[in-house]
């Protein structure tokens, strides 16, 4: 899904001068008040205008698209602000729209441009197969470095897609670094990674799950009817479901 930073940031001051004594997020609760409204969407707007600022002002230096995602700098007192902790989404996605909107498709590494299949980029054989690769990730994943430990056990995955030994550590990275994500969207999804690899699979997305697993995986009611979770289980891996 593509979302529009500029637009977004546009509509919340338009709301701004409205003065709504009640505002009903999409994700979130319920907040009554004019004051508190009217600061809610002033320091929202403040925190994407500089997000799609600060992206634009890397790209336009020449940074690729990894650099302008380690590089965001937002204000702490704006990170502070409980509305603005990223309980569904996360301020790197935000910053990807942004490079997709402004930059298109190419992020800026010469490699990506025609880059051959994952399968073929993971040389795990230079460093003696995925028994060293999985050991360090599992080093990792006890140090913490969990995105590092997540790379890892992937290229190990690319490597030896049938190796059972290579999903029962995705299972643990996956799980492990889902379970830190204060994020739903980034621990839904790193989660069905873990939920895939119980089953020996990269990918549950298509797949028809019953209703214990979409419970498990979305956070929908476990009474929900097989038919809706039949619907559900085609879209589980872009659909997040969240509790208010």
């Amino acid at each position: 899904m593509q979302r529009y930073v500029g637009d977004w940031t546009a509509a919340l001051e338009c709301m701004v001068p409205l003065g709504a004594e009640m505002l009903l997020p999409d994700h979130g609760w319920p907040v009554f008040g004019a004051g508190r409204i009217r600061e809610l969407l002033t320091t929202t707007a403040e925190f994407l205008t500089l997000l799609e600022q600060q992206t634009l002002a890397l790209m336009n230096k020449g940074c690729t698209l990894d650099e302008c995602l380690h590089a965001l700098e937002i204000p702490q007192r704006l990170l502070e602000k409980p509305y603005l902790q990223p309980i569904y989404d996360d301020p790197s996605f935000l910053v990807r729209m942004v490079w997709r909107c402004y930059g298109g498709w190419w992020d800026g590494e010469f490699d990506h441009v025609l880059p051959a299949p994952r399968s073929a980029q993971a040389r795990v054989e230079l460093v003696g197969g995925t028994g060293p690769v999985l050991e360090r990730a599992q080093r990792l994943l006890a140090e913490g470095q969990y995105a590092l430990a997540c790379h890892l056990v992937e290229a190990a995955y690319h490597a030896a897609p049938t190796d059972p030994r290579v999903h029962q550590v995705r299972v643990e990275v996956y799980r492990a670094a889902s379970q830190r994500q204060s994020s739903s969207m980034a621990r839904k999804l790193l989660h069905h990674a873990a939920l895939a690899s119980e089953q020996l699979k990269c990918d549950l997305a298509g797949e028809t799950l019953d209703v214990a697993q979409v419970t498990q995986f979305s956070g929908v009611s476990g009474d929900c009817p097989q038919a809706d979770v039949n619907i559900v289980a085609v879209r589980v891996k872009c659909m997040n479901f969240v509790r208010f």
